[in-house]
C-alpha cells in the first residue's frame, strides 16, 4: 500500500485546485527568458534596478548576483589593476506574470582603490523558482 505525500494531501484539501501550485527550480539556460533586468550604477559600489517576470507562470525565490568591479592603470607595467566584490540580493516577493519589482545593492569600495579607478557592474539572475500548476507537472510514481 502506498502512503500519499502528506504535504500534497494537505495542499489538495486546503487550497482550491485553481490555486494549488508546485515549485520547480529553473535551469540556468532558461533564466534569461523568464526574467528581464534593468540596472543602473548609482555610484561606486551602488547598483539598483528593476526585474520583470516575462514568463507565463509566477516566480519566487529570486536571487540576483551582482558583480562590482573597479579597474585602473597600474604604474608598474602595462596590465591594469582590478578589485571586485560580489553581492547576492534575494527578492522575497512572488512575481506574477508581467509583474516587476525593484532591487538594490551596496558594497563598500575595497581598500587601496585609487580615485581614478573606473567602476562597472554586472547583474545576473543566480537562481529562481518557477511555480507550476500541478496539472502541468509530471505524474508522481
Amino acid at each position: 500500500m502506498q502512503i500519499p505525500n502528506l504535504a500534497a494531501l494537505v495542499a489538495a484539501l486546503l487550497l482550491p485546485s485553481s490555486t494549488a501550485l508546485a515549485a520547480t527550480l529553473v535551469a540556468k539556460e532558461t533564466l534569461r527568458t523568464l526574467i528581464s533586468i534593468e540596472s543602473r550604477e548609482d555610484g561606486p559600489g551602488q547598483v539598483s534596478g528593476l526585474i520583470h517576470n516575462q514568463s507565463a507562470t509566477p516566480i519566487k525565490a529570486i536571487k540576483l548576483k551582482i558583480q562590482h568591479n573597479w579597474i585602473w592603470p597600474y604604474a608598474g607595467n602595462d596590465q591594469p589593476d582590478t578589485r571586485s566584490r560580489t553581492a547576492y540580493v534575494s527578492i522575497d516577493a512572488a512575481l506574477e506574470p508581467g509583474m516587476g519589482t525593484t532591487f538594490a545593492s551596496l558594497v563598500a569600495v575595497p581598500r587601496h582603490v585609487p580615485d581614478n579607478a573606473r567602476y562597472s557592474s554586472t547583474v545576473t539572475v543566480h537562481a529562481v523558482t518557477r511555480m507550476i500548476c500541478p496539472c502541468d507537472a509530471p505524474a508522481a510514481q
